[in-house]
């Protein structure tokens, strides 16, 4: 996104036919498979007052009782080495670990995604990786001041393949890496 100043084409699809628009939204990011480190640090920046995801049912890597599931490789791996973190929980804990020894405020975790109840599978998941960590202090702090909050986003949005890439540059004549393919849908 970088080479495109963060803009991207969103395409909307719909029995009437498709539209493309460019979306300019995004003044910065930190693509954290690249560089985990800045990306705890940008979430563990006084400036950061909400962290949003969007991950799929899997990515709060609960098991089917609604536990967290500490034989997830991801969750594993995070709970073996929690300053090198590859989870959602591993970097909103690494963040917060550092916000809480800086003395800067929890931040709110905003989950966008259309499970019902996701603030709540969100804090589930933090304190059942806290507990499972064995920061009973973190924990504490985490409970008395994190905020996670319940919404409902419901739009279907598929990864960007190849062909989307191909589409928006035939279609449109736009040259972007990362157009966003998704169904016409306002509420």
């Amino acid at each position: 996104l970088e080479a495109q100043d963060c803009c991207y084409t969103l395409v909307t699809r719909s029995p009437a036919g498709s539209k493309a628009q460019v979306i300019g939204s995004i003044v910065d990011f930190v693509y954290a498979p690249e560089d985990r480190k800045a990306c705890v640090e940008r979430l563990a920046s006084p400036q950061c007052k909400i962290v949003s995801l969007t991950v799929t049912e899997k990515g709060y890597c609960l098991n089917v009782d609604n536990e967290l599931d500490v034989n997830n490789a991801l969750v594993a791996h995070d709970l073996a080495t929690p300053d090198e973190p590859q989870s959602a929980v591993g970097l909103i804990v690494a963040a917060l670990k550092l916000r809480r020894e800086r003395g800067v405020p929890a931040f709110t975790v905003l989950s966008c995604d259309n499970l019902p109840g996701n603030g709540h599978l969100s804090q589930l998941m933090t304190m059942a990786y806290l507990k499972a960590l064995g920061d009973a202090d973190l924990q504490a702090w985490v409970e008395a001041n994190g905020k996670f909050v319940n919404t409902m986003v419901d739009r279907i949005t598929p990864i960007t393949k190849p062909e989307h890439i191909d589409l928006v540059k035939v279609d449109y004549g736009v040259d972007d890496k990362w157009p966003v393919i998704a169904e016409d849908y306002a509420q």
